[in-house]
């Protein structure tokens, strides 16, 4: 059960707070006990208070935490009601699971990976209860080179390995039809979409390059009738190449799954599941840089056949050209509409095709994935995720996430009750009581 304390009056506030955590009378003395030293926690061999640099484990406030200092991590954690640490030498990364409602955290080593993870973000998925695969950002192998990588924890093989060089961005994104969890990777050189099948095992690349998006660009312009322009401009955007892409970012508020269904007869029920998602992509040339505003990345499943294509929003997208010397001097702008849309129809080299095998609604029903790592705690119907940005609140429904959402900072445990402090735009106090669900 969840209360916002922020809806509760003043005197139901102060009654609550003194029943949940203890009864003190007016004169009685609380015992306090001085420590006879001070005991400073550091990560190197040696003790350089200039260096040391106190982090919060992925951001949260929950108990768990570690001292930095040159390229060593020692972290300190809770196990078996003791405080316990382990060091990181060479900027490699700890990997813990948490119980929060024990207060215990895990140490895991994983013997059968391969490389150095480097990812604090690291996080695992179980399915049917058994934690199958973990989930890097960023793992150097024996190459010396980083990558991208969804690996079996039982035999370390790779469902996905994918370069990091020349990376802008990456996303992770909520899972799609049950199984496939999408990884999108801006890099210069383009945009690459990771479907990872977590049921076959597998894993499909969808990209798209700066000559693509120059396509789109183009299309724009060539049914772009508006006067305002010198066709001499349109001619030399049009006969113009992008080089690299500049910066990538996914609205995420856009984020969506969802379900067009095809009753063929009585007896034979089609659908086809779409995950679509909304981005911005900011590409340049040796002359000009290129805005693209709401661009929308349509990604289709319909049983054996996945689909992904890199298109407008209708009637929302925005192309503005501005000189390479400046951003502000603007030379050309463009708003797609509907005979824009159209004639992209005729660009096939945008669209993504796999043939995959087919899926039956009783295969996925069989499973039960779970994130371990980024979920803390859970009620069947509202998830506590960890999050860049601190603790996120998300409902869960069988065909959507992100419903809700929270963006916090602090969290901590007493007895079954969890206490979620926010503390932007106005301070909040949630309450969980995991007792009463």
């Amino acid at each position: 059960m969840m209360v916002d304390i922020t809806k509760l009056t003043a005197q139901s506030f102060a009654v609550s707070i003194f029943i949940v955590f203890f009864f003190l009378f007016k004169n009685e003395q609380v015992p306090i006990k001085v420590s006879k030293h001070l005991k400073i926690p550091y990560a190197y061999n040696s003790l350089d208070l200039s260096r040391i640099q106190c982090r919060h484990y992925k951001g949260v406030c929950d108990g768990l935490y570690y001292v930095k200092s040159y390229d060593c991590r020692t972290y300190f954690y809770c196990k078996n009601n003791l405080i316990a640490y382990d060091r990181k030498h060479n900027y490699e990364v700890a990997i813990f699971m948490y119980d929060f409602i024990k207060g215990s955290h895990k140490l895991v080593k994983p013997s059968k990976l391969e490389g150095i993870i480097r990812d604090e973000r690291v996080f695992f998925i179980s399915v049917n209860d058994q934690i199958r695969f973990v989930v890097s950002r960023d793992t150097e192998l024996r190459d010396r080179r980083r990558y991208i990588t969804v690996n079996d924890v039982h035999n370390g093989r790779f469902l996905l390995k994918a370069v990091k060089e020349k990376e802008i961005n990456i996303e992770l994104l909520p899972f799609f039809c049950y199984s496939i969890l999408p990884i999108i990777q801006f890099r210069i050189d383009g945009i690459f979409v990771y479907l990872v099948d977590l049921l076959s095992e597998n894993s499909y690349i969808m990209s798209w390059y700066p000559n693509d998006i120059k396509a789109l660009i183009n299309a724009s312009v060539k049914a772009d009738e508006d006067p305002l322009y010198d066709i001499t401009i349109k001619n030399t955007i049009l006969q113009d190449n992008i080089t690299s892409i500049k910066y990538a970012e996914i609205h995420t508020n856009s984020i969506r799954e969802y379900i067009i269904e095809e009753n063929t007869d009585n007896d034979n029920n089609n659908h086809s599941n779409i995950f679509t998602f909304m981005l911005d992509i900011k590409g340049k040339s040796e002359a000009y840089i290129y805005n693209l505003k709401s661009l929308i990345i349509n990604i289709e499943w319909n049983k054996d056949k996945l689909t992904g294509i890199l298109k407008f929003k209708s009637n929302e997208s925005e192309v503005r050209v501005s000189k390479n010397s400046t951003e502000n001097n603007l030379v050309y702008s463009v708003k797609t509409d509907d005979r824009a849309l159209s004639s992209l129809l005729l660009i096939n080299s945008l669209t993504r095709t796999y043939k995959i095998r087919k899926v039956s609604d009783s295969e996925i029903s069989k499973l039960a994935i779970n994130v371990q790592g980024e979920i803390i705690y859970s009620d069947g119907l509202y998830y506590l995720l960890r999050h860049r940005g601190g603790i996120e609140i998300t409902k869960i429904s069988k065909y959507n996430k992100n419903e809700l959402k929270y963006d916090l900072s602090s969290i901590y445990r007493y007895k079954q009750y969890i206490f979620i402090i926010n503390r932007f735009p106005k301070v909040k106090l949630f309450v969980i009581d995991t007792k009463k669900i």
